[in-house]
């Protein structure tokens, strides 16, 4: 095993399982959204979905593509979710880089 960096300093398994509990603080604080806050920031959490499907298809060798936007903004949630799943699978062997990164993103959006 060579030398620890800076992105090695936590195992795939300890980045994969804080970026699934960032996932998930963030579907818990989705439930109490209103519509009122899904109107306003309904745009950063958008961004975020297509971030992460970006990294997804980044991890899987797929081409990227657009994330289509749905008329109901509480089906961000849902979008998010998937996207969640994919890129936690679509991740695994790729090192812990890619999930302290989408880690990061999320629970930025959690700061704000």
């Amino acid at each position: 095993m060579g030398p620890e960096t800076s992105s090695d300093s936590v195992g795939e398994p300890e980045a994969a399982a804080d970026f699934r509990a960032a996932a998930h603080d963030c579907l818990a604080g989705f439930a109490g959204w209103t519509e009122a806050r899904w109107r306003a920031d309904g745009q950063r959490v958008y961004d975020l979905v297509q971030r992460l499907a970006d990294l997804t298809a980044d991890s899987a060798g797929r081409p990227r593509r657009r994330v289509p936007r749905l008329d109901n903004p509480f089906g961000l949630a849902d979008q998010f979710a998937v996207v969640a799943h994919d890129l936690e699978v679509s991740a695994v062997g790729r090192g812990p880089a890619t999930y302290a990164g989408a880690a990061a993103q999320v629970r930025q959006l959690l700061s704000r």
